[in-house]
């Protein structure tokens, strides 16, 4: 049983053609709400994209530019944090999107629970099992948490071989 069982109003019955219609309108807007929800985080994961291209340009523009000065390399110093920092809210940002899209498809499918064909639910469990690397889990969110954590091993790499290079190899 769904931890969404609340959902129905017992005092309400679906017994008649108007609460029916209701039941079946509310579901309609849950599910306009989902696919909204899809749109904000394809949104945000796009912002978060152009803001680390960015940052890691911005950062490749001043290791290029020559002898890198005190002052580049505080500047350095202040892309690599913004470019940590921005990661690590994307990061989070990805976990909570997980978290609303996993507690909408609960919701979904404790709706369903009461329509004749269980249509959304049924797709959904169709879709975990074409992809084998998800093993069964959001295989969208799976594929694009390794982004943010792509920039975010970049920026601590290159953090550290500047360190190393400053600091140890006296280059």
């Amino acid at each position: 049983m769904s931890p969404y069982t609340s959902i129905i109003n017992p005092d309400v019955k679906l017994d008649t053609p108007q609460n029916l219609g209701l039941f079946f309108d509310q579901y309609k807007l849950f599910i306009d709400t989902t696919g909204r929800s899809a749109d904000q985080r394809r949104n945000l994961n796009m912002f978060y994209l152009t803001v680390n291209t960015l940052v890691m340009s911005a950062i490749g523009t001043l290791a290029t530019s020559g002898h890198i000065k005190d002052k580049h390399f505080l500047l350095l110093g202040i892309l690599i944090l913004i470019g940590i920092a921005s990661t690590l809210s994307w990061i989070s940002a990805i976990h909570v999107y997980k978290t609303m899209n996993n507690k909408n498809h609960a919701i979904i499918k404790e709706f369903e629970q009461d329509f004749p064909a269980l249509v959304y639910t049924s797709f959904n469990q169709d879709l975990s099992k074409l992809d084998s690397f998800s093993e069964g889990k959001n295989f969208v969110v799976q594929r694009e948490i390794i982004i943010p954590y792509i920039f975010l091993v970049g920026y601590i790499l290159y953090a550290l071989l500047k360190i190393i290079k400053a600091y140890f190899l006296n280059i």
